[in-house]
């Protein structure tokens, strides 16, 4: 099971009291579910992140104020950023290209034969 996927259901319309008990119940189901505190935190601090600097909430700055003000009442702090789960790193070239080098016309002479 994972938190990943799963919306953080707040809305741009609540008040920051209804923010905090929401934040607080989807916490208290996720850790009721098995999640680890750093897990919970993390996502919910991932989850909120897009709303905080308007990626969503763009015409409402008032709603973005208030979900930090509710975060920072509930002792997530900016300190607290989600973290980034490690990725392997892309091949620079697809497996079996081989790289072209020089200039345009000598990469279209080695293409085409």
């Amino acid at each position: 099971m994972h938190l990943k996927g799963r919306p953080i259901g707040l809305k741009a319309f609540m008040s920051k009291e209804q923010m905090k008990k929401h934040l607080i119940k989807v916490r208290e189901e996720w850790l009721a579910e098995g999640f680890s505190e750093a897990e919970v935190t993390n996502a919910v601090l991932s989850k909120c992140h897009p709303l905080l600097v308007g990626y969503y909430w763009a015409r409402f700055p008032e709603s973005s104020e208030r979900l930090a003000e509710a975060l920072r009442e509930l002792g997530y702090s900016a300190s607290k950023r989600p973290q980034r789960v490690a990725t392997s790193k892309l091949p620079k070239t697809r497996p079996g290209k081989k790289a072209l080098n020089g200039s345009l016309a000598m990469q279209f002479k080695e293409v085409m034969g």
